[in-house]
């Protein structure tokens, strides 16, 4: 939450005030809840990550001119994480899957199994259909010079899409665990 504030700071600023006072209470948002956290001894690892992202998105905005330029860098993470995630489905390597097992350290016996490899699949497909929404309706907002409304959308397609695309995750790492419990006791 700390790492998305001043990013929501940017936007409302910005749309305010213009594109050189929004980058500038932005970055002093993000430096002053990097403080707060230090001072109140918890990490500050997400709030530095804002910090981090604040300026690498008030960099773009400032080279292209616009305030849209902080959302490029999203958009064009969902495009990439979309494309990986598709492709690694379709080489026979779902990425839910490799993830999973070099998570648990353990070989990629789940692809040996149809039922396993079809929900690694179908959670692989689940992840990139969340990013490829992302990047097409944010993209076509940016497109349009929809700002407020990119800003509203970006926020409603985070959370809400992340959590049913980890709920389709879970639902296959259950699945292949499950069998792969069966099996042991075959």
């Amino acid at each position: 939450m700390a790492s998305a504030v001043p990013s929501a700071v940017f936007v409302a600023v910005t749309t305010w005030s213009g594109l050189v006072v929004g980058v500038l209470v932005a970055a002093a948002t993000a430096l002053l809840l990097t403080v707060l956290a230090t001072l109140t001894g918890r990490s500050v690892v997400r709030v530095a990550s804002g910090l981090v992202g604040i300026g690498v998105t008030a960099a773009i905005a400032w080279s292209t001119g616009s305030d849209a330029g902080i959302f490029l860098p999203d958009i064009w993470w969902s495009l990439g994480a979309g494309v990986a995630l598709l492709g690694s489905v379709a080489i026979g390597f779902p990425l839910v899957g490799v993830l999973w097992s070099v998570a648990r350290r353990e070989p990629m016996a789940w692809r040996g199994d149809r039922p396993s490899r079809r929900a690694m699949t179908t959670a692989t497909l689940a992840c990139a259909a969340m990013f490829g929404a992302r990047f097409t309706v944010q993209g076509e907002l940016l497109d349009a010079h929809e700002i407020g409304r990119l800003a509203t959308v970006k926020i409603a397609m985070g959370l809400p899409l992340t959590l049913a695309a980890l709920g389709v995750v879970a639902w296959a790492i259950r699945t292949a665990e499950r069998r792969r419990r069966s099996a042991w006791r075959s």
